[in-house]
């Protein structure tokens, strides 16, 4: 018998799958489009999801709008480290870096 190293469906439900997004300083998209953007290429192109950046070099309208995707917590929310994507509950946080950089206090 064989192990499985993805939660299947008798193991988990909606596993949380927290997707951080950091746009470009010249995005101007509607914050709620672009994570329904996000979320469609993600869900079309991966079968699995597990902690670590996300490419999306051939998706035109993410590479215009979009600096970085990567995806977080997967190892908190799941004992492998991976997650089938059929059971992921995707939460999108859409960000962007302040022009100026840090500030030390």
């Amino acid at each position: 018998m064989e192990s499985s190293s993805v939660i299947s469906g008798s193991q988990a439900l909606n596993v949380p799958v927290h997707v951080e997004v950091c746009i470009k300083d010249s995005c101007s998209e509607n914050h709620h489009d672009l994570e329904e953007r996000v979320r469609e290429y993600i869900q079309q192109t991966y079968e699995s999801f597990e902690d670590g950046p996300i490419s999306f070099e051939t998706n035109a309208y993410l590479k215009h709008n979009v600096r970085s995707i990567h995806l977080c917590d997967v190892e908190l929310s799941s004992s492998e480290g991976i997650v089938s994507a059929d059971l992921a509950e995707l939460i999108v946080h859409i960000f962007q870096l302040d022009a100026d950089g840090g500030v030390d206090e």
